[in-house]
């Protein structure tokens, strides 16, 4: 474990930081979301939607089974009057 340590420690020797995780997102050409922590969170919540919408709003593909979902109900109101 600390042969692994030390070597882990010398191919990750960084007085600023540098190589961050973001920047490897940055070599592939995906997006990163960065916002500042002292920011107020309503805002910080505004920039990620905004964020995460800027290519489209996103779709749940599950799709919807109406009789599934009235069995469901048949079950869970024959429980409760249990």
């Amino acid at each position: 474990m600390d042969r692994r340590l030390k070597a882990y420690k010398e191919h990750n020797k960084s007085d600023v930081g540098n190589p961050n995780l973001a920047n490897f997102f940055e070599k592939y050409n995906i997006s990163v979301f960065s916002q500042h922590c002292n920011e107020p969170e309503e805002k910080v919540f505004e920039a990620f939607k905004i964020f995460v919408e800027k290519d489209g709003k996103p779709f749940n593909y599950m799709t919807y089974d109406e009789e599934n979902e009235k069995k469901r109900q048949e079950e869970n109101q024959h429980l409760t009057s249990l």
